[in-house]
């Protein structure tokens, strides 16, 4: 049945627009939405013309099964310590995967952002997954690992949805290796394309002027994680550069209220989680970005961070730890410098001052706007996505 399926989008979908059964947990018209992601994926393939509509988990009791599952996993993460990965038991994803109704007859293909209930989606269409991170990824990264026996459990429905899905579009090449080496996936199922930024419009300028050693630098922090995205190494980092090495630095944090810190500073100003759904608010926070000189981001844990494609946009130098999927986002001596994670404030402190004496911050913003040019923006990412599904059409091996 799903060949049949397949064939029928092979020979018809050469006659009209691509219908996309686009399935995400949340609203993909939002921009705050796993970080901007499905808004990005959604808008700019309905820039291109095709014909994407969003399937909504649906369910009364199914809906209260899931927040019961997600209610516990909290509890047991918070209070107890331990990550017992539920939603992703086989048993648990194929029960909220039938919140996902998908008429076959109605689309060409499935969209999927995420992987974990790929495997138990009721359709014979093709799957295309959209990731940041596996299961494996984040066992252990983010928060304790989880006990074994749930691990195995939470692998075997990752490895299902794997084998399942036709296409993986992977955020860096951080997961694109947890695919191939730990759940086995065939390299030519993944593909590795960067997010893009989470931004309205970006008008790329020529240069980006950079301050005079005796004139004011300005740093930029977004984050709303205050420990796992390491504001306290930002602030101290800024304190640094003031009184060790005399330099007039200032820091603005964007996603972060000033309540949220124990010590208040004059240099360090504070503007909270700024809604990119707001019009206003969007263009406050295109501004600061604008405004600012130097990005930095002393995470210690991160999939992608779509942040940095904006820094890209805007030509700013990254600072930030050589971790996750940030690689693939910042070329360490490229469009910024990586650090490793035992790396503190004298280290992010050293190498600014290493890269704005050397007259480096000019090259890196450079480099930032060519990555944000060729790879870094969801123009190119559509593109991409366009030439995926013309291909299949003519060669049907694409899909296998």
């Amino acid at each position: 049945m799903r060949q049949a399926h397949m064939n029928i989008f092979l020979s018809d979908r050469s006659q009209r627009a691509s219908r996309v059964a686009f399935v995400c947990e949340g609203n993909p018209r939002d921009r705050r939405t796993w970080s901007g992601t499905p808004f990005g994926v959604f808008s700019s393939l309905e820039k291109l013309g095709y014909d994407v509509r969003w399937i909504a988990p649906k369910g009364f009791f199914l809906a209260i099964f899931y927040f019961f599952i997600k209610s516990i996993d909290c509890f047991a993460s918070k209070i107890l310590g331990v990550n017992l990965a539920i939603i992703r038991w086989p048993v648990i994803a194929r029960i909220l995967a039938r919140r996902f109704k998908i008429d076959d007859e109605s689309f060409d293909f499935v969209l999927s952002i995420g992987i974990t209930p790929c495997a138990f989606y009721q359709t014979d269409l093709p799957i295309f997954a959209v990731i940041d991170a596996t299961f494996d990824c984040f066992n252990g990264y983010y928060g304790k690992k989880t006990p074994l026996i749930f691990s195995k459990l939470a692998d075997l429905t990752e490895s299902k949805s794997v084998q399942r899905t036709n296409k993986i579009i992977a955020a860096s090449d951080w997961v694109r290796d947890s695919l191939i080496s730990h759940y086995h996936a065939t390299p030519d199922k993944v593909l590795v394309w960067q997010l893009g930024a989470n931004i309205s419009s970006v008008v790329l300028t020529k240069d980006k002027k950079f301050p005079a050693k005796n004139e004011r630098l300005k740093l930029i922090f977004v984050g709303f994680d205050t420990v796992r995205k390491g504001l306290s190494i930002a602030i101290d980092t800024v304190k640094l550069l003031r009184s060790k090495y005399d330099r007039d630095v200032t820091l603005d944090v964007v996603g972060i209220t000033e309540e949220e810190i124990p010590e208040k500073c004059s240099y360090v100003q504070f503007y909270g989680r700024l809604n990119k759904n707001n019009p206003s608010e969007m263009a406050h926070f295109e501004a600061l970005i604008r405004g600012a000189h130097i990005f930095i981001l002393p995470t210690k844990a991160e999939c992608a961070g779509m942040v940095f494609s904006e820094a890209a946009a805007y030509g700013l130098p990254v600072f930030s730890y050589n971790t996750g999927g940030v690689s693939s986002y910042v070329e360490h001596e490229g469009n910024g410098v990586l650090l490793p994670l035992n790396a503190g404030a004298k280290g992010f402190a050293s190498e600014i001052i290493r890269s704005w004496d050397e007259a480096r911050f000019c090259c890196f913003s450079v480099r930032g706007k060519v990555l944000f040019r060729e790879k870094l923006n969801w123009e190119c990412w559509s593109e991409r996505f366009s030439k995926l599904i013309e291909d299949s059409i003519f060669n049907k091996d694409v899909l296998k």
